[in-house]
């Protein structure tokens, strides 16, 4: 039987179940998992005044979570490798390149007459809409939500990377573009990616927002001609068989690569036009 590494998230789930509050016991059950537990200072409280205020393609790189301390110091992500990963997440393939050679040959060899031009695919890395997932459950990665937040700005451009919050699922509105609460969440252009930054509440305590909540979204991102990919802090065999059906869902670990996203990326390669 093949056994899943243990993630970040494990050692997250580890602390809820046992009850783990002060530092020491945390710290004892994180090196029993493998990880070296390094707190950090707290990060300042966030309030719905502040989130309300962050404008669509704001440039302040900032993105505070709720005040608790970062669990560790080191990236989720392979740093060697996130610049690569930032941009296969955030390609568009359009057809857009140089017309297809072996159409024009083809047409010719039969006589054909050619009424129109083919053109062959062109990938870019574009820009992507980044959803947060600012839940108590994901407090201790809030961290590294601004990590990577601030990377994609860096590597795709701070242009056209638009951030937005939600609490328990996209599907109940999301906090962006200096809304005074809650919007209905409208897709990016069509071919862009929609990535969301969540557990998907996999082993919280609470309730956890119902799938079909997430289905909505998904459908909702797909009707608007762009893919949705949710990085979860866990292996995406620990995910609702009907989310992993409908969501492409990759782990927020060492595990991901270039490769990894690819390959989850293949049954979206349908061009833009």
């Amino acid at each position: 039987m093949r056994l899943h590494s243990i993630s970040a998230g494990d050692v997250v789930r580890a602390f809820r179940i046992l009850g783990a509050r002060d530092e020491e016991t945390r710290a004892a059950i994180a090196r029993v998992l493998g990880f070296d537990l390094q707190a950090e200072g707290s990060a300042p409280a966030m309030g719905r005044r502040a989130l309300n205020n962050e404008k669509r393609n704001d440039e302040k790189p900032s993105l505070q979570g709720p005040s608790e301390e970062s669990l560790f110091n080191a990236p989720l992500f392979n740093p060697q490798w996130t610049r690569a990963m930032i941009s296969t997440m955030a390609r568009i393939r359009t057809r857009t390149g140089p017309p297809e050679i072996d159409a024009l040959v083809a047409a010719a060899a039969e006589r054909q007459p050619m009424r129109s031009l083919a053109l062959s695919i062109s990938e870019t890395a574009g820009g992507a809409d980044v959803l947060l997932d600012i839940g108590e459950h994901m407090a201790a990665f809030s961290r590294e939500q601004e990590r990577l937040v601030q990377m994609m700005r860096r590597v795709l451009g701070r242009g056209v990377v638009s951030t937005f919050r939600f609490l328990g699922s996209p599907a109940r509105g999301v906090l962006g573009q200096s809304t005074s609460g809650f919007d209905a969440y409208r897709p990016a252009r069509p071919g862009w990616p929609v990535i969301i930054l969540t557990d998907l509440r996999i082993g919280a305590r609470a309730a956890a927002a119902p799938s079909s909540e997430w289905l909505k979204f998904s459908h909702l991102v797909r009707s608007g001609g762009c893919h949705l990919l949710a990085l979860v802090p866990h292996p995406p065999a620990h995910a609702p068989a009907d989310l992993a059906s409908s969501i492409q869902i990759l782990e927020w670990g060492r595990a991901t690569s270039v490769r990894t996203i690819k390959t989850a990326l293949r049954s979206l390669d349908r061009p833009c036009r």
